[in-house]
């Protein structure tokens, strides 16, 4: 079982304070640690969008990183020395406002059909990565 909640919320405990909270309540079901994990995406899951590539971009609306990236940079979102934007949903909202493009899934969908796996490096998806790759290990390559 994998239980995975934002960390940025009203009132929230911090992502030490959650993570806790979710895995003593995976153990009181009874999910023990070698079948249960408790994912807390910080901020939130949208930091796994956002990759620097035409993938993202493209996902978003636009033609391409080279495109995309300077806008965001002009309207405060992101700095060339960030890694991710600081606030990543606002983001991904802000850009495909500006192309009228719906939010979606399909948006993740498609940057994760096409980024790989090990080009990722949040803490929370690389605990997630190693935890399915351990769990099923003949069947997930990638």
């Amino acid at each position: 079982m994998i239980v995975m909640i934002d960390a940025d919320w009203k009132g929230s405990p911090g992502v030490e304070g959650i993570r806790k909270r979710m895995s003593e309540h995976l153990a009181s079901a009874g999910w023990i640690t070698e079948h249960g994990l408790a994912v807390v995406l910080d901020p939130e899951i949208d930091v796994w969008l956002w990759t620097r590539t035409d993938h993202t971009a493209e996902a978003l609306g636009w033609k391409s990183w080279r495109e995309l990236e300077p806008c965001l940079v002009k309207e405060r979102m992101w700095t060339k020395t960030q890694r991710k934007p600081q606030r990543a949903k606002e983001a991904a909202d802000w850009a495909m406002r500006q192309r009228g493009k719906p939010r979606s899934a399909a948006a993740y969908r498609a940057v994760a059909q096409k980024v790989g796996l090990d080009r990722c490096e949040d803490p929370a998806f690389l605990v997630l990565r190693d935890t399915i790759r351990a769990w099923f290990p003949t069947t997930c390559r990638g």
